[in-house]
């Protein structure tokens, strides 16, 4: 019976005659060749086969798949070498957010329950307010905080006392030394991190309530529930 050579990683294109492709990586194109060579000396082995003794087809079978399995092993290697390096190596280290909750600035969701928020404290602020404003950009609420309070809660009630709408709504952080206003500080929601997205924008977060923001932009993290 006539034997096959192991031939992972043992050819080239000059021994296949194919010219390799200019983009592909190196690891593909040696793969690409080793498969190419590998269907020649299976077709000689075919064809030079002892008539009265064959070769059992399971044997064919068998070749096929361990070079088919190698060839996986290979490109899942390579995946793993690419995603491991660059923002790769961000995306990964960053999954451990998935299921936290995180601060991130843009419309805060209010579905009738209280909403917590984070804010810079306002340094060299006497007094400071928390501004709610609704989509339109129309005030709806405002209430005093301490200057220095980095941890915020609107309770959903308008300056009438009335239970605001359910919606999207900004919050903004307005301070005074003295009389002398300040510059205003977005206030970011909490929101519950349910995906990554590697972008050409870089690392991505996703949450719950559909915002996605730049991974960048994360001021605070804090455990669900």
């Amino acid at each position: 019976m006539t034997t096959i050579a192991p031939l992972f990683g043992t050819s080239s294109p000059a021994q296949t005659g194919a010219a390799p492709p200019a983009s592909p990586p190196a690891n593909a194109t040696a793969l690409s060749s080793d498969f190419e060579t590998f269907l020649k000396m299976l077709t000689v082995q075919m064809q030079n086969q002892d008539p009265l003794n064959p070769i059992d087809s399971t044997e064919y079978a068998m070749q096929l798949a361990t070079f088919s399995s190698v060839e996986q092993q290979v490109l899942t290697n390579d995946l793993l070498r690419q995603m491991m390096g660059g923002q790769g190596a961000q995306l990964l280290d960053a999954a451990r957010l998935i299921g936290q909750q995180v601060a991130l600035a843009g419309p805060v969701p209010f579905q009738g329950a209280a909403v917590q928020m984070w804010a810079s404290p306002q340094v060299g602020a006497s007094r400071a307010e928390l501004v709610v404003r609704d989509i339109t950009g129309t005030e709806v609420a405002r209430q005093a905080v301490a200057p220095d309070q980095g941890l915020l809660e609107w309770n959903g009630r308008t300056s009438t006392g009335q239970q605001a709408m359910a919606g999207n709504y900004s919050m903004t952080v307005e301070a005074w030394a003295g009389d002398v206003p300040l510059p205003p500080q977005p206030a970011q929601a909490y929101a519950t991190v349910t995906e990554l997205r590697d972008s050409a924008l870089g690392v991505q977060v996703v949450t719950q309530t559909g915002a996605v923001a730049a991974l960048s932009t994360v001021t605070a993290i804090r455990q669900a529930g």
